[in-house]
């Protein structure tokens, strides 16, 4: 790993007369550079003309160097060249994962709940506290990605009262996708390198509502023909097992047969869902990637493997089952493993069982990439060639999100014509051109 401390030096001291801002993006452009190809700060340095080098030439030549296909096509400036910031005490420990938190807070008007009942028995070597409200007792709080990384010692026990029900928050001048959330829980035990819940750090904790019926109720306000789901702040089922929530989401939408409601997971802890009838607008989903993806960097979820088993199962028991190819990574030999992950559902999983699949490449905001440096500082997937995109995101360039949606849904409509398909979080010219649009409810 580079040293991040002598690389700032080493910029400081060759590049003495940029000022602080310019030498910032000159150390972001040697650092990926070092970082990507295995060069030290100083060689590259040393490789270039010993003198006459303005600003200008510099930078050029590094961004060259380090974007050596997309510099023929975009300016400098779409490029992200923010300070690099890591601190090494923030690496994530992946080494293993037991859930056995420290410490359970429960709100005072959930106390008696029987998520409070279950918490507590799941975890009988935690410490109780019964607080007042969840939102007091940690404002004037700021949480830091040391605090994410111990996320799991602490769970809170709240009685929602407010945020049960949204449209899906997509990026600026992207296509809705037409889906509700509701808020189920939020913080989740698996530790994806790219996922996105790492970027707005404001919990400090496992979050979960202990009033599962009052969803219930203000739904039955809400509309009733509508795709909804659980899965934006936490995966679905992760908590499953404890929350015991699905059962009770599957009987209560077996009267709502105009909406559907979808668990998004990439566990398997799918036990619960077959304690009761399955429903028809029932839809268990699965966030799938290439074995190389799940088994380097989606640390402790369930194998691509044990994943389409899990939907073969679910499907057998007469639930709908979705997938959700995102994000999509660019690497070398990817175009034929996700063809053969999308083969393999096919060949397990007959199409009438499929509700909709989607589709979507990695991308992130700049306090996301940051967060990512810091807890996964050896990652790979940033070292490829983005740019900021049409949402101020980091993103592929558009060629390259264009080719490999267009590739994956040649494959998918090669096995299912009508399979309802869509991009997430993406320009309305790519979901034209790859014909997505089977949403459009709001």
């Amino acid at each position: 790993m580079t040293d991040i401390k002598e690389l700032n030096n080493i910029v400081a001291t060759s590049f003495a007369h940029f000022g602080e801002t310019k030498q910032i993006q000159i150390a972001r452009l040697l650092y990926e550079i070092t970082k990507r190809d295995g060069f030290k700060a100083r060689d590259i340095i040393d490789q270039m003309p010993t003198s006459g080098l303005n600003f200008h030439d510099v930078k050029k030549a590094l961004v060259s160097r380090r974007y050596p296909t997309l510099s023929k096509v975009y300016p400098a400036k779409d490029f992200y060249l923010g300070k690099v910031d890591i601190d090494p005490d923030l690496k994530a420990d992946v080494s293993k994962r037991t859930l056995s938190p420290a410490n359970i807070y429960i709100e005072k008007e959930v106390e008696t709940s029987d998520l409070a009942k279950r918490v507590k028995q799941h975890f009988p070597q935690a410490k109780t506290h019964v607080i007042d409200q969840y939102n007091q007792f940690i404002q004037n709080k700021s949480y830091s990605i040391k605090d994410y990384n111990n996320r799991l010692d602490h769970f809170y026990i709240v009685r929602e009262k407010y945020d049960f029900f949204k449209n899906c928050p997509c990026s600026p001048h992207t296509v809705a996708c037409g889906l509700h959330i509701v808020n189920l829980g939020s913080g989740c035990a698996f530790d994806c390198s790219y996922c996105y819940l790492q970027g707005f750090i404001n919990a400090p904790g496992i979050v979960l509502p202990g009033n599962i019926d009052d969803f219930f109720e203000e739904f039955k306000k809400y509309r009733q023909d509508i795709r909804i789901g659980s899965g934006e702040y936490s995966d679905s089922l992760v908590f499953d097992h404890i929350t015991e929530y699905s059962p009770k989401i599957v009987e209560f939408f077996r009267g709502y047969p105009r909406s559907q409601f979808e668990f998004k997971t990439k566990s398997v802890n799918i036990d619960n869902l077959f304690k009761v009838k399955a429903a028809a607008n029932i839809v268990i989903a699965w966030s799938i990637n290439t074995s190389r993806i799940t088994n380097s960097i989606e640390h402790f979820t369930a194998s691509f493997d044990e994943r389409i088993a899990a939907a073969v199962k679910c499907a057998q028991a007469g639930y709908s089952v979705g997938f959700h190819f995102d994000p999509i990574f660019q690497y070398e030999g990817a175009e034929k493993e996700y063809k053969r992950i999308i083969d393999t559902i096919y060949k397990n999983i007959s199409p009438k069982s499929i509700a909709w699949l989607s589709l979507g490449t990695l991308r992130m905001t700049n306090s996301l990439r940051k967060a990512i440096e810091n807890r996964f500082p050896d990652n790979t997937i940033l070292d490829e060639e983005m740019i900021l995109g049409h949402d101020q995101k980091i993103r592929y360039d558009h060629r390259t999100r264009s080719t490999i949606y267009q590739n994956m849904t040649k494959w998918i409509r090669q096995h299912h014509s009508d399979v309802k398909l869509y991009l997430c979080m993406e320009e309305k010219s790519l979901c034209s051109s790859c014909q997505t649009f089977p949403f459009t409810k709001k």
